[in-house]
């Protein structure tokens, strides 16, 4: 199934009917049906963006941007179609910030199982930033002395993969 230029990451959709491809050099992702194997739409967004997850009810997408050092958010409706009801960017011009401010370069993002809380690991920040979803503001930012590589929660606890020693970074101990 040929998407946008250099595809970065994939997402099903919970309804496991679609899924979704950031296109890192396209200023769109891609949604895929995967019942029929076709690209179902194209949906604009900035160009730079990462990393996609949904909310565990399926009503929103969340995307880190590396050129906007943001969290983007598409509202979801998806049950024969799948259709982008509204962003936390529409509106905004290309050239303005736009979304959820977080750390430099943010890549990997995970949610917590209830939705609520949003991980995201920022590669040239060396930091975590936790977002509520809910109000759509960072929390807190943990700094981790290192780049973050990827982030994953379970339960009440969030892991995160860093470079740690050998990259001029101080120790993990």
């Amino acid at each position: 199934i040929a998407v946008g230029s250099s595809p970065t990451s994939i997402a099903m959709h919970p309804n496991g009917r679609f899924a979704v491809v950031t296109n890192r050099f396209s200023n769109f992702a891609s949604v895929i049906d995967v019942v029929h194997d076709r690209v179902a739409s194209e949906v604009e967004i900035p160009f730079y963006t990462i990393d996609v997850v949904f909310h565990p009810q399926g009503h929103r997408a969340y995307f880190t941007n590396r050129w906007k050092d943001s969290v983007l958010r598409w509202d979801v409706v998806a049950d024969d179609a799948f259709e982008v009801t509204a962003t936390n960017y529409d509106g905004v011009a290309l050239d303005r910030p736009s979304g959820i401010a977080v750390g430099n370069n943010p890549r990997d993002l995970t949610l917590s199982p209830s939705g609520h809380t949003l991980y995201v690991g920022s590669v040239t920040s060396l930091s975590l930033s936790i977002i509520d979803t809910t109000s759509e503001r960072e929390t807190r930012r943990v700094v981790l002395g290192s780049p973050p590589g990827d982030v994953l929660a379970v339960g009440d606890r969030v892991f995160v993969t860093h470079t740690g020693r050998g990259t001029h970074h101080p120790p993990d101990e």
